[in-house]
């Protein structure tokens, strides 16, 4: 649920192109850090692969390395994006545990 509505609030401000690639990729590297924070293991080789998916997905919203900044970042629509991939996070996380 918290998935759905932040993808639907997310496409309300903003871009698919910008909102998808993010909402789908930050869970990524939240599921990983989420996975060692209960105390699993994970091998380097996952997160040099969770770091380069995050960072594809970061770099999504800009056209040139000059704009890399909070500022192409600090909007609603990614907000709402950051709040989809706190509910798929809860959700993997959830069904790594039980």
């Amino acid at each position: 649920m918290i998935y759905l509505v932040g993808l639907l609030n997310a496409y309300k401000q903003g871009d698919v192109g910008v909102i998808y690639p993010i909402a789908r990729a930050l869970p990524v590297l939240m599921v990983g850090v989420g996975a060692w924070f209960i105390g699993q293991s994970l091998e380097v080789s996952a997160w040099i692969g969770f770091a380069i998916l995050t960072l594809g997905c970061l770099l999504v919203p800009i056209k040139t390395f000059r704009q890399l900044t909070v500022s192409a970042y600090a909007n609603l629509g990614v907000l709402w994006a950051f709040v989809a991939a706190i509910g798929t996070t809860i959700y993997q996380l959830s069904t790594k545990r039980g």
